[in-house]
């Protein structure tokens, strides 16, 4: 990467199919570079990116910032939670939506399937209701489940 040589998508991968986090950052550097095509191997590490995430989401714009939210509300755990907010704030209409799906997301494989009471977090979206649920008694699904 120091040479700016590219490198072998195939090759990140299967580093990333095995969980090497020490990938991280040329991953990092691949996706600041071009977002579409690394996030999906990026978001792939697991919760293991949310510190460099969150360290670097003040200083990101536009769709590396979108890029960012997205991974969040998927890998994101209590910590993205409130740095997520706190963006929501000041964030234009869009980003809103985007950070508002992504703290909806919350990260607890698949969605939040236990009150935050039990689970740790602190989710506004719990307190209104939306899309959370307890994994004793998992909402139901099709018409008239809401």
């Amino acid at each position: 990467m120091a040479a700016k040589k590219t490198v072998p998508r195939e090759m990140i991968a299967l580093l990333v199919k095995a969980k090497r986090v020490s990938i991280m950052p040329i991953l990092n550097s691949l996706w600041l570079a071009d977002s579409g095509t690394w996030e999906p191997y990026y978001v792939e590490l697991g919760p293991a990116i949310e510190p460099t995430l969150l360290a670097e989401l003040k200083d990101l714009n536009g769709g590396l910032r979108n890029s960012a939210v997205h991974m969040l509300g998927k890998v994101g755990g209590t910590a993205s939670l409130t740095e997520l907010e706190a963006a929501g704030a000041k964030a234009d209409p869009e980003l809103r939506v985007r950070i508002e799906t992504a703290v909806m997301g919350c990260s607890h494989s698949g969605g939040c399937v236990t009150p935050p009471a039990r689970a740790g977090c602190g989710l506004k979206h719990f307190r209104r209701r939306a899309r959370c649920r307890s994994a004793e008694s998992p909402r139901p699904r099709g018409r008239g489940a809401d």
